[in-house]
């Protein structure tokens, strides 16, 4: 419960554990969806595709979609959603409140560096930030 951050090596397993909560959320909140950011579409695209594999070698059945270089979605229509915060953002402001769980890849790009405009992480963290408390995933 809350919110964490999971810090470790490049090849350590960040993306098994995220994916392990995912599963967890699933089972434990089965009418609500679960949204996964991360920063390219290509990583929106890999990352997906690691998700599926992992789910059927669970034999667990979810449906998934990516939202992400203009691919339209609607979070109605599948367990978990996939994108890149640009694209989900407007998704993510109607529904927030509905998640189980919100993952944040490569969160380290939400931090504004000198001279650079802010991410869209940072637009997502607001918005999670406007949520009450006890509606937040």
């Amino acid at each position: 419960r809350g919110n964490h951050i999971v810090v470790l090596p490049t090849g350590a397993g960040k993306t098994l554990v995220s994916f392990e909560v995912m599963f967890v959320a699933l089972q434990r909140h089965p009418s609500r969806g679960i949204v996964f950011l991360a920063p390219t579409v290509a990583l929106v695209n890999q990352q997906a595709a690691a998700f599926e594999e992992e789910a059927a070698r669970r034999r667990v059945v979810v449906g998934t979609a990516v939202l992400a270089g203009g691919k339209p979605c609607r979070l109605s229509k599948c367990g978990v959603l996939f994108g890149t915060p640009a694209a989900a953002l407007p998704v993510l402001t109607a529904c927030l409140a509905r998640l189980a769980l919100l993952v944040l890849d490569e969160v380290h790009h939400a931090v504004k560096k000198r001279g650079e405009s802010a991410h869209p992480y940072a637009e997502v963290a607001r918005a999670y930030a406007k949520q009450p408390g006890r509606r937040r995933p």
